[in-house]
């Protein structure tokens, strides 16, 4: 079956990787250094089928979805919006959720 190209983008690839080595440092604090944990992921990922593996890695990834608009936004509805400064709010918000995972 194939995917979406988005899936198969590095920076997605890069961030999954960097949840997996999250969440197994979460699992398993004891076992783990962060660097090398993160240095073994990368390669490993190059014995990974492309066209299976990225697909079946984003299955199994839980998604974080992060709403920035305001009640009145109206969204997916013909008038729908989103104010400048909400978006900027979203952008500084991802970037310290990216910040806090690693």
């Amino acid at each position: 079956m194939p995917h979406t190209n988005q899936l198969t983008e590095q920076i997605r690839i890069d961030i999954g990787k960097m949840l997996l080595a999250h969440e197994m440092i979460k699992l398993f604090p004891e076992l783990f250094d962060y660097g090398e944990l993160k240095t073994q992921i990368n390669d490993q990922w190059s014995n990974l089928d492309d066209e299976v593996a990225v697909r079946d890695f984003w299955n199994l990834i839980d998604s974080i979805m992060m709403g920035y608009g305001l009640p009145d936004d109206s969204l997916h509805a013909p008038n729908e919006k989103l104010s400048l400064s909400m978006f900027e709010k979203g952008i500084k918000t991802n970037i310290e959720f990216l910040k806090s995972l690693g």
